[in-house]
């Protein structure tokens, strides 16, 4: 267990919980089930419940899948706040290189490079330093 009380995220829960990260919406159990139709609704299902059960997740209302009604969830946890509980600031670029080694798709390869550019762009300008202008010397009044 990590020092914040969480243990690290099983391959089936990250799976499930990157969708619900996705969403800016509630998702019901059979939306998950549609975005990860590898995943059978028995494990789902257990997955859900632990989530919840360990204040990830949290039911946020009811809405109707078809004619059935069905619990919606929410995240309780934020993905940064998530992976920041993993994650020392100081090894940035080992952490960095680390996730690019296991990217192979040239798109996604493409829009990283396309980010990395813009932000050289912007580190690289840096603001003019004006000159020292010197103030007159007011006098004082004497009181």
């Amino acid at each position: 267990m990590n020092p914040s009380g969480l243990e690290l995220l099983s391959k089936k829960e990250m799976e499930i919980m990157m969708t619900i990260w996705a969403s800016d919406q509630p998702v019901s159990f059979n939306s998950i089930l549609r975005d990860n139709p590898n995943i059978n609704r028995n494990t789902l299902q257990t997955v859900l419940r632990k989530l919840n059960d360990e204040g990830v997740i949290e039911v946020c209302g009811f809405g109707y899948s078809g004619n059935a009604l069905t619990r919606e969830f929410r995240p309780v946890l934020s993905k940064e706040a998530y992976f920041s509980r993993f994650f020392n600031p100081h090894d940035r670029t080992e952490l960095v290189l680390y996730l690019l080694d296991r990217i192979s798709d040239d798109e996604e390869l493409s829009k990283i490079e396309h980010t990395l550019d813009q932000r050289k762009t912007r580190v690289s300008v840096k603001p003019k330093v004006r000159d020292k202008v010197e103030m007159p010397m007011t006098k004082t009044r004497k009181s």
